[in-house]
């Protein structure tokens, strides 16, 4: 009976991670460090395709309320691994500016970043993803401009709906 039970239980884990990913117009809370520390909310408008946006107090060590809507697009569905693209704008309340000050008002930092990433979901409705930006263009010229493997993030989302 043990077997039997063991058997049950390994075969509905396996069916439920097979089909690791969240449902098509399903709504995910979860939370993230890395680009702007804090809380996101994604809407999954298709297999393919996350919108999300971010809510953050911190970037960069120091205190920033911070906003950052961004989107995810999915290359592959292979598995429980997922790797996908990613664009957001980055706008804080924080900015560096070239001279050493800092400026603090909405809107003094704007950076419109790219990246690329994966998520491994280890449960139908739940994913933890890690991300690298590859670019990050100052929108509004209170930051520089620059390319390559920068700074690294990483998450986990629950899609509760």
């Amino acid at each position: 009976m043990k077997r039997l039970v063991y058997l049950f239980c390994t075969i509905t884990l396996a069916t439920i991670i097979a089909y690791a990913q969240p449902k098509e117009e399903s709504i995910g809370l979860g939370a993230s460090t890395g680009w702007a520390e804090g809380a996101n909310l994604t809407y999954v408008i298709g297999q393919d395709v996350h919108l999300g946006f971010q809510l953050g107090a911190y970037i960069d060590g120091k205190f920033a309320p911070t906003i950052a809507p961004q989107v995810r697009y999915f290359l592959s569905h292979n598995g429980n691994f997922h790797p996908f693209v990613i664009g957001s704008v980055l706008i804080s309340d924080r900015a560096q500016l070239k001279d050493g000050t800092q400026r603090l008002y909405f809107g003094s930092k704007m950076d419109l970043i790219a990246g690329a990433g994966a998520s491994y979901f280890p449960a139908k409705d739940v994913h933890i993803y890690a991300q690298l930006s590859a670019i990050e263009l100052p929108l509004n010229g209170n930051s520089e401009l620059a390319f390559g493997l920068l700074k690294p993030a990483v998450g986990i989302e629950w899609f509760i709906w």
